[in-house]
């Protein structure tokens, strides 16, 4: 009775909405904790799926619904009455809800009601069934009287839709009338609330009823048509934005109500004539899909929607031709048949999107191919109660350059996008602490960058999506940007507008660290968690409160977060100053203190000679050390270069297992070394590719400068160079 003709909470399961769970349609919780549908299309139409849908379906032809419907009101009027002539407390006796505790009215059923007047001194066997049925037929007589009068009144205006429209406003009293009918004399609070409380449930009662009456008094079967077909309209309209952006005066399809969707297809420019149709028959078949429209009354009922576009009888039937050969079912299945395969299909799809989501990848046609997730495909199918080839329908909007992956790669770009803007928020900040957070985040951009791709093949590289990603590449850092260049030629042919980072809207810092506070690593949300203890105690305490639920942790995480210290955090400081591991991760940097040995070396002190076995690497924290060469002659052994802090000392001779070519010792300054056996060198190259890379960079500008050193005699030979190495 409330939820048919619209009702004020109910969801307006015709309209395209964010949710594709309706009222109380049947569902059930997925893997993610999320609601999703479980409806199979048990029936069709179907009050859980679209209340408001079967109500005008059985507005009329549905045999003694409009008597049941009209006779609440006298049935509830009737139920009190016997209530009243039974006790002698009269209304007081309803308001407190003795009535309902009353044991002994079996045993009195052959006697009579307490009053004459309304049993007619027969027994209670008789009269209350007989006063139920007076009560309910002079209710359908007072609003059939009613409906002839309403219908008489709206003719002169509404022609012939007067009398479905009386019908309609009929109900609506009926409906109004019966349920404060019985909030008047029962009291649901049963008296706890005192008189004051009973009324104050029954005006709020009234005032609701009242606003639904108001909302459902001007509505009727067109309005409803109309609605649902503006919500195909719209979504057929999507792909013109750009054609109708001079009609829109700067709103969005999705601010515009039914009536202004309508009109808009009326003034669609007269070049894309073509479109027109290919409108109507999308339109048309997203009606017929979703069992909104019957295919023997589609021609009525889309007439407004044809005028609206300007097209003839001719086109309609030209759309149905089209349809039918495109989707040779299109003939066979009726609405109901279509309705029942369209929700089936809605349910299935809402279970693979969230089976893509689980997966986090883009390219959902490889996913959906693969033989991990067949068997729980076929299931979903099965369940869904899906033919082969609805099945095959249902995967096309999964495949590769679907809409579904087109809104995919959408939603990549923004997160593309904002990860850009916060790593370069982070660069901006000038603060040496946060500089462990940028090979964090490029492994955060190269592992979306790696998702994002795949789905990026199947369209052209001047599609305009294809284009925005272009836009990006060239603020991508060089580590992230190798994973674009297998078509990096084709991505920057056509670049788009509005790529580049607004540098005054740029994330806060706190923002990010308090988004890199959930990274799965328990070191860079160490790192984090310490610096904001430093940097903002107050958004350090917010931290603690935010539980990393799910993601790994450690001791030394859980002891910072419960208020201690961080171990070596001086020692870490200082590594940020040292060139070659400026760079590394929170979790590389780490390592390098647990891992290392540090050695202080007084002026002079050697720290390997030459024959001893390269069974250690060093790095150079603090003053300085020479290395030492012997010419192979007896002469003494010569000064070959001067290393400064940063530098590594001996790995040459670790990757290539012979003995020391050389000798280092401290210069004339105490020296602080970080000395590594070969094991953990050997773990630490494996943990930290960035450790590995700046290394890697160390040795080729030796090599470079080697070269330049033994150039022509007539350069200059450079002292005390210090990147020859140390062997």
């Amino acid at each position: 009775m409330i939820t048919g003709p619209r009702s004020i909470f109910g969801s307006p399961a015709h309209l395209e909405t964010s949710s594709r769970i309706t009222q109380s349609m049947c569902r059930t919780i997925g893997e993610k904790g999320k609601v999703q549908s479980a409806c199979v299309a048990c029936q069709a139409p179907c009050i859980d799926i679209d209340s408001e849908r079967m109500y005008w379906q059985n507005l009329r032809g549905k045999r003694g619904l409009q008597a049941a419907w009209t006779s609440y009101p006298g049935l509830v009027l009737g139920f009190f009455l016997l209530i009243l002539a039974e006790s002698r407390e009269g209304v007081d006796c309803l308001h407190s809800g003795v009535w309902a505790y009353d044991t002994t009215a079996a045993r009195r059923i052959l006697e009579p009601l307490g009053s004459p007047l309304v049993g007619f001194g027969l027994p209670r066997l008789l009269s209350m069934p007989l006063l139920l049925v007076l009560s309910a037929l002079a209710s359908i007589g007072l609003f059939r009287l009613l409906e002839r009068r309403l219908e008489r009144w709206l003719h002169p205006s509404l022609g012939e839709k007067a009398g479905e429209t009386a019908r309609q406003r009929t109900r609506l009293l009926a409906s109004f009338l019966a349920i404060n009918a019985f909030f008047w004399f029962a009291d649901p609070s049963l008296g706890v609330a005192g008189p004051a409380g009973g009324q104050l449930i029954r005006s709020l009662v009234l005032i609701v009823s009242g606003m639904w009456l108001y909302r459902g008094w001007f509505r009727d079967r067109h309005t409803y048509s109309r609605e649902s077909t503006s919500a195909s309209l719209r979504k057929q309209l999507q792909r013109l934005v750009p054609e109708l952006a001079p009609y829109l005066d700067g709103r969005s399809l999705e601010d515009l109500s039914p009536d202004e969707v309508f009109t808009l297809a009326k003034v669609l420019p007269v070049q894309i004539c073509q479109t027109k149709r290919d409108v109507y028959r999308g339109v048309l078949a997203d009606l017929f899909s979703s069992g909104r429209l019957e295919r023997a009354s589609a021609m009525v009922q889309l007439e407004e929607l044809r005028q609206s576009l300007g097209l003839a009888v001719e086109d309609h039937h030209a759309a149905l031709r089209e349809l039918s050969i495109s989707d040779p079912r299109f003939l066979q299945l009726d609405e109901r048949q279509q309705a029942l395969r369209n929700v089936r299909q809605e349910a299935a799809a809402e279970a693979i999107r969230e089976l893509l989501e689980l997966s986090g990848s883009v390219d959902s046609a490889a996913v959906l191919a693969g033989s991990v997730h067949r068997e729980r495909l076929e299931r979903l199918q099965r369940d869904n109660g899906l033919d082969d080839d609805s099945w095959q329908e249902l995967m096309l909007r999964f495949g590769s350059a679907s809409p579904f992956v087109r809104q995919r790669l959408e939603q990549s770009w923004d997160r593309v996008r904002g990860q850009l803007a916060a790593r370069r928020s982070v660069e901006l900040a000038a603060d040496p602490r946060l500089l462990p957070l940028l090979p964090v985040m490029d492994r955060r951009l190269t592992s979306l960058v790696a998702t994002v791709w795949p789905g990026l093949q199947p369209f052209p590289p001047d599609d305009p999506l294809v284009a925005r990603f272009a836009t990006l590449l060239p603020q991508i850092p060089p580590a992230v940007r190798q994973q674009l260049q297998r078509r990096q030629q084709e991505l920057g042919a056509a670049p788009a507008d509005g790529g580049a980072l607004d540098l005054e809207h740029l994330p806060p810092v706190a923002d990010v660290l308090d988004e890199l506070w959930q990274d799965p690593d328990p070191d860079t949300a160490l790192w984090v968690l310490w610096l904001q203890d430093q940097r903002q105690p107050e958004r350090a305490a917010a931290l603690r409160l935010q539980p990393r639920s799910g993601l790994p942790s450690h001791p030394a995480l859980q002891r910072l977060i419960q208020g201690g210290g961080l171990d070596r955090a001086e020692r870490l400081l200082q590594l940020l100053q040292v060139p070659l591991v400026a760079g590394l991760s929170p979790g590389a940097l780490i390592d390098m203190v647990r891992w290392g040995r540090e050695r202080r070396l007084e002026p002079g002190e050697v720290l390997f000679r030459i024959g001893d076995p390269s069974d250690i690497v060093a790095i150079l924290l603090e003053g300085s050390c020479q290395v030492l060469r012997s010419d192979g002659s007896g002469n003494p052994l010569a000064l070959m270069a001067s290393l400064r802090p940063g530098e590594s000392i001996g790995e040459v001779a670790f990757f290539s297992a012979l003995p020391r070519r050389s000798e280092v010792r401290a210069g004339q300054e105490e020296a602080v070394v970080l000395v590594f056996d070969a094991g953990r060198f050997e773990e630490l190259l494996h943990a930290s590719t960035e450790f590995s890379h700046g290394l890697l960079r160390q040795l080729a500008m030796r090599v470079e400068n080697l070269y330049t050193t033994l150039g022509p005699a007539s350069q200059p030979r450079r002292s005390g160079a210090p990147l020859r190495g140390a062997r």
